[in-house]
C-alpha cells in the first residue's frame, strides 16, 4: 500500500492539535473553525461509506468469481484510491481518540487486484488458492454485513437523512472507525485466513 506515513502522520498531528485546541474552549471557535472541523468529519464519514460500498460490490464479485472459478472483470472496480482514503481517515480517527491505528484486516484489501490476477494468471485454481478465495469471500461478506448494519443504525431511512442523524454520525465517526476495525480483526482471527499463502504483495 503506497502511503507516505511520515507525511501523513505530520498532517494528522497538525489536525489533531487544531482539534484539541478547539475543544478546549468551543465558545472561542470561529465560524471558519467550525466549518473546517465539520468538513473534516464529513470526509471521514464519506471515506467510511465509500469503502463500505466497495465491500458490498466486492462481495457480489467474489461470490461470482469463486462460483465460476474464473476472474470476474468487475473486480478491477475495487478502487485502491478508495481503500487508501479509508486507511488515511482511519488513521486520523485513531489519532483523535487515541485508539489502535493499524489492523490486520487491512492486509486483505491492499493490492487486491494484483493478488487475484496472480491466482487466475495460469488459468487454473489450486485447492489452496480455492480455499483462500473462499475464506476471503466469507470474511468480506461478514465485513460488508457489519458495514450495512452500522449505516442502518445511523440512517434508518437512507433516502431522507436528517441533519440530526448526520450530526450524530459526525460526532461518532471516530468511534465507528475504531469499533469497526476492532470487530473486523476479531472476525479475521476466526476466519484463519493464511497470510503466508504464496501470493505476491502478502508482505507489503
Amino acid at each position: 500500500m503506497k502511503i507516505n506515513y511520515k507525511i501523513t502522520c505530520i498532517i494528522l498531528f497538525i489536525l489533531v492539535l487544531i482539534m484539541g485546541v478547539a475543544s478546549i474552549n468551543r465558545n472561542k471557535m470561529t465560524t471558519n473553525d467550525r466549518y473546517y472541523i465539520m468538513s473534516m468529519k464529513a470526509r471521514l464519514l464519506r471515506d467510511f461509506e465509500d469503502f463500505g460500498d466497495q465491500l458490498i460490490l466486492l462481495d457480489e464479485v467474489l461470490e461470482e468469481s469463486v462460483k465460476v472459478g474464473t476472474h470476474h472483470n468487475a473486480l478491477i472496480d475495487f478502487s485502491q484510491v478508495t481503500f487508501q482514503n479509508f486507511i488515511q481517515s482511519k488513521l486520523l480517527s485513531s489519532f483523535i481518540i487515541d485508539s489502535e491505528s493499524v489492523h490486520a484486516y487491512e492486509k486483505i484489501y491492499s493490492n487486491l487486484e494484483e493478488k487475484f490476477d496472480y491466482i487466475y494468471s495460469d488459468g487454473s485454481i489450486s485447492v489452496e488458492e480455492q480455499e483462500y478465495l473462499q475464506k476471503v469471500l466469507e470474511f468480506n461478506k461478514k465485513l460488508a454485513s457489519e458495514y450495512i448494519q452500522i449505516i442502518s443504525d445511523l440512517f434508518p431511512d437512507e433516502t431522507t437523512r436528517s441533519s440530526e442523524e448526520s450530526d450524530y454520525a459526525y460526532d461518532q465517526i471516530e468511534r465507528i472507525y475504531s469499533e469497526f476495525s476492532d470487530k473486523s480483526d476479531s472476525l479475521l482471527s476466526r476466519e484463519l485466513i493464511d497470510f503466508n499463502h504464496k501470493l505476491p504483495y502478502n508482505n507489503d
